[in-house]
This record gives structure tokens, sequence and C-alpha cells, in this order.
């Protein structure tokens, strides 16, 4: 089923499909999630849990506290419309990038092919993050300790993940350069 789900991706990328994903993604970071983070940062300087690489419980409560009231619905509004989209947007566009650079790097029947699809597995771990980010908003003041040290390990997890496809897509275009100077130098 995988394999044939990475096979449709190779299949269907193209250039144009890369660029809209593009242009959506750079949406979301040039604009919509800066406008939320500013405006969070009305109620606290601190950084909200998705943009840190882990936290403990006290750092946890420190920002869920000075947050406020107001600044946890906002936070809690975030996560369940524009942090739900966003995952969609930057995993179609690194699954359809890799795809496109991938495509003609591996041979159809290599193993390594389905490294397409490892966006999904960050799409994954930010769904969960997100739903442990609402639990504990939700349960603020209380404490559930245990419940942060979860979503501080997905949060890794996720960051982890998205270096791992960064590493990927760049390892790719470096292939994918070296492939193309091969072929000049072989037609000369």
């Amino acid at each position: 089923m995988l394999h044939n789900l990475s096979a449709w991706f190779y299949r269907k990328t193209s250039i144009f499909f890369v660029l809209a994903f593009l242009a959506l993604y750079m949406i979301m970071v040039a604009v919509i999630l800066p406008g939320f983070e500013k405006s969070l940062a009305t109620h606290t300087p601190l950084k909200i849990f998705d943009l840190r690489f882990g936290f403990s419980p006290d750092e946890a409560y420190t920002l869920l506290d000075g947050l406020g009231e107001a600044g946890r619905a906002q936070y809690r509004l975030l996560e369940m419309s524009v942090d739900v989209i966003y995952p969609f947007i930057y995993t179609g566009f690194f699954v359809l990038l890799i795809s496109l650079i991938y495509r003609n790097i591996l041979p159809p029947t290599a193993k390594l092919r389905m490294i397409n699809l490892l966006p999904f597995a960050i799409m994954l771990f930010d769904f969960l993050e997100n739903t442990g980010i609402v639990l504990l908003i939700n349960r603020f003041p209380a404490r559930a300790d245990a419940l942060v040290g979860w979503v501080s390990c997905i949060n890794q997890l996720k960051w982890l993940l998205f270096a791992a496809v960064v590493v990927t897509t760049v390892f790719g275009l470096g292939m994918a350069a070296i492939a193309n100077l091969r072929k000049r130098r072989a037609r000369k």
C-alpha cells in the first residue's frame, strides 16, 4: 500500500504542483503564522511549544501562565485551525518536491524511493503535538507533567524528522546536480 502511494506521487508530481504548494507554504510561513505568533507575543515573549525543540514541565506552565486566558484561547484556536491546515501544506510541498527530485535519481524498483513519504511522518507527529498542546491548554491550571513530557518528546521527534526531510531534499538536489553534470559531460 505505501509502495503504491509512493509510486503514485512519483507519477503525478509536476513542477506546477511543486510551485503551487511552495506558494501556499510561503504564504503560511511569511504571512499567516507570523501574524499568529506576533499576536501571541502580545501576551508573553516566550516561544510557543510548536517552535521549540523540547521543553520542561516548568517551561510549559510558565508559557501557559504567561499567555493568560485570552492568549491560551488564541493559542488553542491556532492549534485547532491554522495548525491543522499547515501540516497538509508543508507535507504536500515536501512530498512533491522529494518526488520530483528523486524521480530521475532512483530507479523505479529501488526501495529507497519511498523516501518521498517521509514528510507524512512529520505531519503525524505535528498532529499528535497539536492534540497534546490543546489538552495542556484545556487542563490548565492543573499540571499534567507526564503529558508535558509526552508532548515535548513528540515535538522533538517532529523536528528531527523535519531535519531528516531537509537533509534528504538537499542531498537529492546535490545528486541531481551531479547527474546533470555527468550528462552534460557525456554529450561533449
